[in-house]
């Protein structure tokens, strides 16, 4: 007898005969119905390589994927069972955990979320947030995940805290996709943090760039110093 069942859909016809067969299998045993829907990360990556903005992509995903789940929870429904749904996007997971494993790190270290905006996006309030949570760290040394866009304009806003090394990195390929820079400059910002004096840096394409005499080539996809 089953007490859970568990099944996962997409929009192909072999879903729709397995979520049909399990709502049945539900009704007739009074079991508890659970219905998921997962992301497709390979399709992310792929548009990321082929340089496509994978957001709004993955935002098509993440609709399609609650579409597909509203229809199976309204099936369910029409068949007596109430169904609980959920949407799976391996994606959002907290990227600096996975590049921070990834990277195989020997010392002690705490991540402390804070932002999670396009880089584009934050004000002068949001860099004032972000100050203050420095000012207020009882760390010496901290390594502050940001977009490459905005990086250098978040670092000068944190210059003249004193006693405190801290290193701004980024990705110029995002972590999410397979080819990217994300664990070899988190791993340089982490080692800089512990080897320079106090004060505000940038780790990025195997430097480490002063904020007040840096700039990021677009074209050249690349920090540079100016």
């Amino acid at each position: 007898m089953f007490r859970r069942i568990l099944v996962p859909i997409d929009s192909s016809k072999t879903a729709a005969l397995g979520l049909r067969e399990a709502i049945r299998l539900a009704k007739d045993q009074g079991a508890a119905l659970r219905v998921v829907h997962v992301v497709d990360k390979m399709a992310i990556i792929g548009v990321a390589e082929a340089g496509i903005n994978p957001r709004p992509v993955l935002a098509k995903l993440a609709r399609s994927g609650r579409a597909v789940l509203g229809e199976a929870r309204r099936n369910a429904k029409k068949a007596g069972v109430d169904a609980e749904t959920v949407l799976f996007e391996p994606l959002t997971k907290r990227v600096a955990d996975e590049v921070l494993r990834e990277a195989n790190l020997c010392i002690d270290y705490r991540v402390v979320p804070l932002l999670r905006k396009d880089s584009l996006e934050l004000t002068d309030d949001d860099r004032q947030i972000v100050r203050k949570a420095v000012e207020d760290s009882s760390a010496f040394h901290i390594v502050i995940t940001h977009g490459t866009d905005t990086m250098i304009t978040t670092a000068r806003a944190l210059a003249g805290i004193p006693g405190k090394t801290i290193v701004l990195t980024g990705a110029m390929q995002p972590a999410r996709f397979r080819f990217t820079d994300a664990v070899f400059n988190v791993a340089s910002a982490m080692m800089a943090a512990q080897t320079l004096p106090p004060g505000v840096y940038i780790a990025m394409n195997g430097r480490i760039f002063n904020p007040d005499r840096t700039c990021k080539n677009v074209e050249m996809n690349r920090f540079e110093e100016i």
